[in-house]
């Protein structure tokens, strides 16, 4: 098998990227893109499952042949998984590596919007207009959503390992996907930036009588939104009734 030649392009775009309002009109069809004429509803677990998903696939880290295993952990899911932990070796210790995703229980006010606030009262607004015929009448439904609620939502991913060369392939995973600032995911369609906030070490070197493992933990932020689909509205707008006639000579 011959090598390819330094330089060598393996990914060509034959279609320019869309910009400006095409770029926002494809958006919103991926948004629309549910069988429905009203998008997806997004809560927290919406956005807990879509960063698992980014962590498990786009961070996803392979050891040995093997996949390290991604865990979601609560305080009440650590204590099920310190009682039947499936990642250990013969002598019942943890088997590294592994990574953890922790929430913060602590969704704070989001900047999803540019930090603007939104307008009092919990109004819906029109978000498309459906024209219906049904039974000789002809007329208009009118589907109107509420402005979606901006969060902040922290998670912590830890990795955790007993060599150097593995904390540096997460780290260099890591580091690329945020190299322009932010990182997009699709939370039911709906785009949301993720941020890194901060890459910290926890690491276990220092007692040697102990076993040393590395810790790296990494503080992301998500900016989301909350889109709650019992706040949606359908609401006939226009109603005309279609008169037949049938004249003879």
């Amino acid at each position: 098998m011959c090598a390819l030649p330094k330089g060598f392009i393996k990914n060509i775009k034959i279609l320019k990227d869309k910009v400006g309002f095409d770029r926002r009109q494809e958006i919103l069809d991926d948004i629309d893109d549910n069988g429905t004429f009203l998008p997806r509803g997004v809560m927290y677990e919406d956005m807990d499952k879509s960063f698992i998903e980014f962590v498990d696939k786009d961070l996803q880290l392979v050891i040995d042949g093997e996949t390290v295993p991604v865990i979601f952990l609560t305080l009440q899911r650590w204590s099920e998984f310190s009682k039947t932990w499936q990642h250990s070796d013969k002598y019942k210790d943890i088997k590294m590596p592994f990574i953890t995703i922790v929430r913060q229980p602590n969704p704070q006010v989001g900047n999803n919007q540019a930090g603007l606030f939104n307008i009092p009262g919990r109004r819906t607004y029109t978000y498309m207009k459906v024209p219906t015929f049904e039974g000789g009448r002809k007329g208009i439904d009118v589907y109107k959503i509420p402005q979606p609620t901006s969060v902040d939502i922290t998670y912590e991913v830890r990795l955790f390992c007993n060599r150097m060369r593995d904390l540096n392939k997460l780290n260099i995973k890591v580091v690329q996907a945020f190299n322009a600032i932010q990182y997009y995911i699709r939370v039911n369609g709906h785009p949301m930036p993720l941020l890194l906030q901060s890459i910290g070490d926890e690491s276990n070197i220092d007692d040697f009588e102990n076993r040393r493992f590395y810790v790296q933990p990494y503080e992301i932020k998500l900016e989301g939104y909350v889109l709650d689909e019992d706040q949606f509205e359908v609401i006939p707008a226009i109603s005309r009734a279609l008169v037949m006639g049938e004249i003879s000579e």
